[in-house]
């Protein structure tokens, strides 16, 4: 906790925009669920996403979409190819509309978060946790 504390200290210091020590910024990756973007992501699934890929429970699906709860596999996937993949459609698309132009990419965060609170939290622990270890091997692909 000293430490964030020293690190807030010297990013205030040389004008920095930190938002936490201990998760990412609310526009980066791994997403992690908060209140009010939950809150805004369950508005837009019900608008967009609920008629295909079905309810908490995964009733009420259609057209063949899997269900984002923990008996489908949208935990098995990274944030930043979920992200992706709502703009621009998932690889091997079927029926899937692209969002992109449609969403925007601060409620395609919001959607993403929401449908995290659809999973035990072990689940979401471990896939925030795979998150992150995705986008530290990205880095280190682009040095």
């Amino acid at each position: 906790m000293k430490r964030c504390a020293a690190f807030v200290a010297l990013a205030i210091l040389l004008g920095l925009a930190v938002t936490s020590c201990s998760r990412p910024a609310r526009s980066g990756f791994p997403i992690v669920p908060d209140e009010e973007l939950v809150a805004q992501g369950e508005a837009i699934y019900e608008a967009r996403c609920i008629f295909c890929h079905g309810n908490q429970q995964g009733e009420g699906r259609s057209h063949g979409a899997p269900p984002h709860n923990q008996a489908g596999h949208t935990w098995h996937h990274p944030d930043r190819l979920l992200f992706q993949w709502v703009l621009d459609g998932p690889p091997l698309r079927t029926t899937m509309p692209t969002f992109r132009g449609t969403l925007s990419e601060e409620e395609v965060r919001a959607v993403i978060a929401y449908i995290k609170t659809m999973w035990p939290e072990d689940v979401r622990r471990n896939q925030i946790e795979f998150s992150q270890v995705y986008e530290e091997q990205l880095g280190r692909e682009q040095r």
